[in-house]
C-alpha cells in the first residue's frame, strides 16, 4: 500500500525564505563539511521536509535524489522538470524548485550536487546549498559553476 502523499503547506516567498533562514546552513553543524563529506543531499531533504513537500526521507546521495525527481515516482509525487526561467518564476512565488547536476560517474569516485532555488526579485537564479561552501543565498554559479544543471519544480 503506497504511503500517503503529504499535503503541502501554503506557499509564499516569505515562508520559503523563513525556512531557509531557520535551517542556518552557514553555521549549522549538521551541514558543515567534514573531511571529504558534504551534505547537499541532507540539506535539500531537510528543507523539503520542512516545506511539507513529498520527497524520500531516506539518506540518499544527490545522484539518487536527482534520479528520483526525474522518475515516474517523482512525477507522481508532483515533481516536474522545467526550464530555468520557469524555475526562477516558481521559486519567486515560494514554490520549491530543486537544482541538480548529476555526475555520470557513480560514487564513490564521482559526486553529484543538489540545491534549492531561493526566491529572487530578478531573473537570475539564486540558490541555497550545503557543500564545500555553505550559503543561504548566492548566485547559481557559485554552487554549480558552468555545470549543466536541471531544474525540478514541485506543483
Amino acid at each position: 500500500k503506497p504511503a500517503p502523499v503529504a499535503i503541502c503547506a501554503p506557499r509564499s516567498p516569505e515562508g520559503l525564505l523563513a525556512i531557509i533562514i531557520a535551517r542556518g546552513v552557514e553555521t549549522n553543524p549538521d551541514y558543515q563539511p567534514r573531511t571529504a563529506l558534504t551534505w547537499c543531499n541532507k540539506y535539500v531533504r531537510d528543507l523539503l521536509k520542512d516545506l511539507e513537500v513529498p520527497f524520500p526521507v531516506d539518506t540518499w546521495f544527490a545522484h539518487q535524489q536527482i534520479d528520483y525527481l526525474a522518475s515516474e515516482k517523482g512525477v507522481a509525487a508532483g515533481w516536474f522538470e522545467c526550464a530555468v526561467v520557469k524555475g526562477v518564476d516558481c521559486a519567486g512565488k515560494g514554490q520549491p524548485v530543486v537544482v541538480g547536476w548529476r555526475n555520470p560517474v557513480e560514487p564513490p569516485k564521482g559526486h553529484s550536487h543538489i540545491a534549492l532555488l531561493v526566491p529572487s526579485t530578478n531573473e537570475t537564479p539564486r540558490i541555497t546549498q550545503a557543500g564545500v561552501r555553505n550559503f543561504a543565498d548566492a548566485p547559481l554559479e557559485r554552487g554549480f559553476g558552468k555545470l549543466p544543471v536541471r531544474f525540478f519544480r514541485h506543483a
